[in-house]
């Protein structure tokens, strides 16, 4: 079982209001059963911040975090969750600082915690199933807001892929892949060892040879599926596939229509045989 939760502060455009994004999904990969829920909440109204504390509560998701520990609940239709996250391991900062600019987020931080442990349960059919593992944990802030038409209507931001990769027993990579307002590609790998250790790597463009499309009938997007991510200066070779092709999530909001993915990972690093787990985000215009 595979589950997503975020929220994000969202403002559509420079100076506007600003909202409360709650977004999580579900993915059962032995079945293939996915959900999702995506909604938009004003802001003051769902966000309470104290002294070392953060605290997001609505109808949908809520998160009531401190340096010890979180709590996030979420619930649809179809199914409700609870779990209990806790830090362990080392930080990893995206691009070596955990500072990269990257299409109109002009501001754009980016740190993950990817060894949290995981307990909780999810009910589904009144059926009450018990959660326990892994949890990768990221926090992101930026300056994310859309540009506009003649006719004051947002313009596509682009479009980005991330990958969240954790190796058995091994390391976490988390890699960007997107193309910036000028048109040009970047793509770059930032790996974490259990050991502390971080590697950041120029690669070429894990989406440029992406595979099995996944057409989505609710939106129009094309999304890759399949990737094959090569780091040569950390000698590895990394296979990644669905568990199952349909984990879009419809947003509220249709610019923020986005593919957030659980995965298989295959693959050799250091002429080792490895497996892991992959988390895949294709978020902005994929239309062909």
């Amino acid at each position: 079982m595979f589950f997503c939760c975020f929220a994000a502060k969202v403002k559509l455009k420079e100076g506007g209001p600003e909202f409360l994004n709650t977004v999580f999904s579900v993915t059962d990969k032995k079945t293939g059963w996915y959900t999702s829920k995506d909604v938009f909440l004003p802001l003051e109204d769902n966000v309470k911040v104290e002294n070392e504390k953060l605290i997001i509560t609505n109808d949908y998701c809520s998160m009531n975090a401190d340096l010890n520990e979180m709590v996030l609940t979420a619930k649809n239709e179809e199914c409700s969750l609870k779990v209990t996250v806790e830090p362990k391991g080392y930080v990893l900062y995206n691009g070596g600082s955990g500072y990269f600019p990257i299409l109109i987020m002009k501001e754009n931080h980016h740190y993950s915690l990817p060894y949290f442990t995981m307990k909780g349960e999810l009910v589904r059919d009144g059926k009450t199933i018990p959660l326990e593992g892994k949890c990768w944990f990221d926090r992101q802030i930026d300056n994310l807001y859309y540009k506009l038409d003649e006719n004051g209507q947002p313009l596509s931001p682009g479009k980005w892929t991330w990958l969240g990769i954790s190796i058995e027993d091994g390391p976490a990579i988390s890699i960007w892949d997107y193309t910036d307002d000028n048109g040009q590609n970047n793509c770059f790998a930032s790996i974490l060892n259990r050991d502390g250790k971080q590697v950041v790597e120029a690669i070429d463009s894990v989406i440029a040879t992406a595979t099995d499309v996944f057409v989505s009938d609710k939106t129009g997007q094309n999304y890759p599926t399949r990737f094959t991510v090569k780091i040569p200066v950390s000698n590895m070779t990394l296979e990644i596939t669905p568990a199952t092709e349909a984990q879009e999530i419809i947003s509220a909001n249709p610019q923020l229509n986005k593919y957030e993915g659980q995965s298989i990972v295959k693959g050799i690093i250091a002429g080792k045989e490895v497996t892991g787990t992959c988390c895949v985000e294709l978020v902005g215009n994929w239309q062909k």
